[in-house]
């Protein structure tokens, strides 16, 4: 939910102090709420990371913040290390493998909470989609098994 809407569903409250968090698709962002008023900026950049500087803009804008990546970034291994984007995304649609949708065998962040449990499968968008566990467990599995994580291969620690 973005910071104007968590102001909004906070009501009865005279002062609302809050980090609002919001995962989508390829990126989680958050953003920070004080005395009811979420921080304005006129100095932001589109595309801004270590990388690149970005596109500027010159309104004002809420300051929101990339922390992570989103749900359907892809998981993968690469000199021997667990990765997670920006490398692709596995989009809305066909999505993750778990959407039952023809998503690719790669696995996604949203994959790897169903497998673990962080997310109901029964109960993804409020009951609206379900979740396909055994799809999720079967693009887990084409990682490779040579990627050692606490004496368990990161496969076997997935699953």
């Amino acid at each position: 939910m973005g910071a104007i809407s968590l102001v909004r569903q906070c009501t009865g409250s005279t002062r609302v102090d809050i980090i609002t968090g919001r995962g989508g698709s390829t990126t989680t962002k958050s953003s920070l709420v004080s005395g009811s008023e979420p921080r304005i900026v006129t100095d932001y950049h589109i595309g801004r990371d270590r990388f690149n500087p970005g596109y500027p803009v010159r309104v004002p804008v809420v300051d929101i913040v990339e922390v992570g990546s989103g749900g359907t970034s892809i998981a993968y291994v690469e000199d021997g290390r667990l990765r997670v984007g920006p490398r692709a995304s596995g989009g809305a649609y066909p999505g993750p493998a778990c959407y039952g949708r023809g998503g690719g065998t790669e696995p996604t962040l949203t994959d790897a909470y169903v497998v673990n449990g962080f997310i109901d499968p029964s109960y993804f968008l409020g009951g609206r989609i379900r979740l396909e566990r055994k799809l999720a467990e079967e693009a887990i599995q084409h990682w490779p098994t040579g990627c050692l994580w606490g004496g368990q291969t990161r496969r076997q620690r997935a699953l």
